[in-house]
């Protein structure tokens, strides 16, 4: 990371692809290098930020289970997402989806709403 920030400095503007094609790794690292560093800016922009899907109780769990073995195994996760669920996403100054989520589990926030 300390080469990206000699060679772009602390204003950083990312752009993720749609689907699962992102480089989340080099993203998370970029995102914890902005939280451990309150002068690096970063906005994220983004078509889709894909997350596990949650089973909720013991029948949503074991349905989904077998799916998340299958298909999200070496997947890594995006590490902004538990942030900008909650509507807390203080690092990045902006992060800015293209299209909505199909499941209600998250609201976004007004400062990331694209206007």
């Amino acid at each position: 990371m300390d080469a990206v920030l000699e060679t772009v400095g602390k204003r950083i503007v990312l752009g993720l692809p749609l689907g699962v094609g992102k480089a989340n790794h080099f993203a998370n690292a970029l995102y914890a290098r902005a939280a451990a560093d309150a002068s690096i800016s970063l906005t994220i922009f983004t078509a889709l930020t894909l997350e596990r899907p949650i089973g909720y109780g013991e029948i949503g769990r074991r349905f989904v289970q077998p799916l998340l073995d299958r298909l999200y195994n070496r997947y890594q996760d995006l590490g902004y997402t538990p942030a900008r669920r909650r509507g807390c996403c203080r690092t990045i100054s902006r992060c800015a989806n293209f299209s909505c989520s199909p499941a209600p589990t998250w609201t976004m926030p007004t400062h990331s709403r694209i206007t």
